[in-house]
């Protein structure tokens, strides 16, 4: 009997340990729509609540994978004085003793605004 119960409770703790849930929802107060370029450069994320610890990347690719080491248990999650350009924050959520699968939050900054063109002559 003893020997059954062990081996039960090993099973579940290597079978459930290994699970991995969806990656958290993620909302942005500062940054809302991905598809639209926003002068402000220190943005906001919010990701959903209920996690032991949150760990995150913010750069310029699509698919970064955050490793699984908690950089806050903060699930509102700042950054300041981003340069110009496309980027994505990465994020996962510790639940329950395992790690979710990554959200990934496209956002575009521009804080250089549009040019204007000087030393043009209309020809009609």
């Amino acid at each position: 009997m003893f020997l059954r119960n062990f081996f039960l409770a090993l099973f579940f703790t290597v079978f459930f340990a290994g699970l991995v849930f969806a990656g958290p929802s993620v909302t942005s107060s500062t940054h809302s729509n991905s598809d639209t370029w926003y002068k402000n450069n220190a943005p906001v994320f919010e990701v959903e609540s209920g996690g032991a610890g949150y760990s995150f990347a913010f750069d310029a690719l699509p698919d970064t994978v955050p490793d699984e080491v908690s950089d806050s248990s903060n699930p509102t999650i700042s950054f300041s004085n981003k340069a110009s350009g496309v980027f994505y924050f990465h994020v996962r959520m510790r639940k329950a003793g395992s790690w979710s699968d990554t959200a990934h939050f496209k956002l575009q900054i521009d804080t250089d605004g549009p040019t204007t063109a000087t030393g043009l002559k209309a020809e009609f």
